[in-house]
């Protein structure tokens, strides 16, 4: 039987700068009932860790249970067909996990039946709930797809261990290789650690592709390539043959995905999947022309990077020039940087400009401050302790800070080295100031960084060569905020002799006065910090904390 420890490991927060310390971990009973008591006890997680095969049924686990059941699974799937499934038997249904909709098996075939929400047009998905898919690397996924009637295709290396059951129709975190909306087009795309959609890595013509055909779909996944071709069933035509490069995902399972309705077309009970495949593969495994893509694996591979405008683009340029680079038995690697009706000028300005946008799309979450888009530098400063909870699974090791004492061990070291980092700025001449917002609206900027789970924005910074000396703010008397020993509570002549200065500025008197208040101490109460704002601001933080694992 596994032991749970207590252990010293460092650990690492912050998403911009890394500060270790050391923590005793804290041993995590998190499982299902094993004994079937009705209880959740140290002993069911014990039993649930030294039995793996418990993996296969994570029905009955909490979230948490899951990624300690993950853990467990420890080796890595050999080469050869991983899993098929021709949809005979509906109870196959069970190896996967459905989001977003209802699924079922019959006559044969995948079909989704229905949404959370069949008001709005969205898309559920459905995942392999193995265990062991955490290890899957480099493995091909056979399907074949029948009246394609809108978007729809198969998911690959998604991590399902951080995928809540509330996940948005994105949320797979993971690749899609995918028929477009309208049915006339392919693609390849990515939904990022945000839970958001990271983009089309490549995407077909719109030539012969046709709404109600019957599709036989082969995504590849390689090192960072990914592969799709999708051929017609009924002729043997390829109607789209796709390769990208992208490096978000490694490892991880696969599934399903469908749009179920777009415009007047519905998907739902009219498009179904069958004849599911799933090969773990080595180079050997891939198909010549596929082969020769894979720039990494020669040294004497031509790197070709096509920088263009709607013509690269629409025409994925890319594309056919591999198509004559294996017809000449050359070696090349692809990358494509397009855009429609771009100039060389105008990515070169898109670059430069990045920063601008990404400062503009936070601008909301920080109340629109003039200093957000007005400082040359934006850092927001997150607690982080996804990339220990990933290395301590990835070890065999059981995480457990899906917690608040987690988030406050984070939430320090976080604002230490935010610190940190001020008093060095400031050495170096540069200006700082904290923006007090972060917190307020935390989801708008977790969304705007697609910040994964255990990940939280903590504090915003921003920084840049001041253009004069600012007025120090008034500060209360240090005697107001030291305490030798014990702390000394404070007594009314104590607040009065206090708070005298700061009551006497001009300012604050006009402040005062403007709000048509008694007291200074009423502004802060009834104007700026208000019971009700906290109470609702304090409420959301609690709810996006939660969202985000802790």
């Amino acid at each position: 039987m596994k032991k749970l420890l207590h252990r010293v490991l460092p650990f690492v927060f912050v998403i911009l700068f890394c500060l270790s310390a050391n923590l005793p971990i804290a041993a995590a009973a998190l499982c299902a009932d094993a004994d079937g008591d009705g209880e959740i006890t140290l002993r069911d997680a014990l039993c649930v860790l030294a039995d793996p095969s418990m993996a296969k049924d994570p029905a009955g686990a909490t979230d948490a249970a899951r990624r300690i059941l993950r853990a467990a699974a420890t080796d890595a799937p050999k080469c050869g067909v991983f899993y098929e499934n021709d949809f005979s038997d509906p109870e196959t249904l069970a190896d996967f996990t459905a989001y977003r909709g209802k699924w079922s098996i019959r006559s044969g075939k995948l079909w989704l039946d229905s949404m959370d929400d069949d008001s709005v047009e969205s898309s559920a998905f459905l995942l392999y709930s193995g265990a062991e898919t955490m290890h899957l690397k480099n493995y091909r996924i056979d399907v074949d797809i029948f009246d394609v009637q809108t978007q729809c295709g198969v998911l690959a290396r998604c991590d399902d261990a951080f995928i809540r059951s509330d996940a948005p129709s994105n949320g797979f975190r993971g690749y899609y290789g995918f028929v477009g909306a309208d049915a006339d087009k392919c693609a390849i795309g990515y939904g990022n650690a945000g839970n958001g959609w990271g983009g089309n890595i490549s995407t077909g013509d719109a030539y012969y592709l046709r709404r109600g055909e019957n599709l036989h779909l082969t995504m590849t996944v390689f090192g960072d390539r990914i592969f799709a071709t999708f051929t017609n069933l009924a002729t043997g035509r390829i109607e789209a043959s796709l390769v990208g490069a992208n490096g978000a995902w490694t490892r991880g399972g696969f599934g399903f995905r469908m749009r179920n309705k777009y415009g007047k077309t519905v998907a739902v009970g009219n498009t179904a999947f069958d004849n599911l495949r799933v090969t773990v593969i080595d180079e050997s495994g891939l198909p010549t022309a596929e082969n020769r893509s894979i720039g990494h694996i020669d040294n004497n591979v031509t790197d070709v990077l096509f920088i263009g405008n709607s013509y690269t683009y629409v025409n994925n340029l890319p594309s056919m020039v591999f198509e004559m680079t294996v017809a000449a038995g050359v070696d090349a690697s692809f990358a494509m940087f397009a855009n429609g009706g771009y100039s060389l000028r105008e990515f070169y300005e898109d670059l430069q400009n990045g920063d601008a946008e990404m400062k503009e799309k936070l601008s909301p979450a920080h109340f629109n401050q003039p200093m957000v888009k007005g400082a040359p530098v934006v850092l927001t400063f997150c607690a982080d302790f996804r990339r220990f909870s990933k290395w301590c699974e990835q070890r065999n090791a059981v995480p457990g800070y899906d917690n608040l004492m987690s988030f406050m061990n984070a939430s320090m070291d976080t604002l230490l080295v935010a610190q940190t980092f001020c008093t060095l700025a400031e050495e170096a001449g540069l200006g700082i100031c904290y923006l007090g917002t972060t917190t307020y609206n935390p989801q708008m900027i977790i969304d705007t960084l697609q910040l994964p789970e255990l990940v939280f924005p903590i504090t915003t910074i921003t920084v840049g060569y001041p253009d004069g000396t600012p007025v120090q703010v008034d500060r209360l008397p240090l005697e107001a905020a030291v305490h030798q020993e014990v702390y000394h509570d404070y007594t009314p002549e104590d607040i009065d002799r206090l708070y005298e200065y700061k009551e006497s500025l001009p300012e604050n008197k006009q402040f005062i006065e403007e709000n048509k208040k008694e007291t200074l101490a009423q502004v802060f109460t009834d104007v700026r910090y208000t019971k009700k704002d906290s109470e609702a601001m304090s409420e959301n933080l609690w709810k996006v904390m939660k969202q985000q694992g802790f």
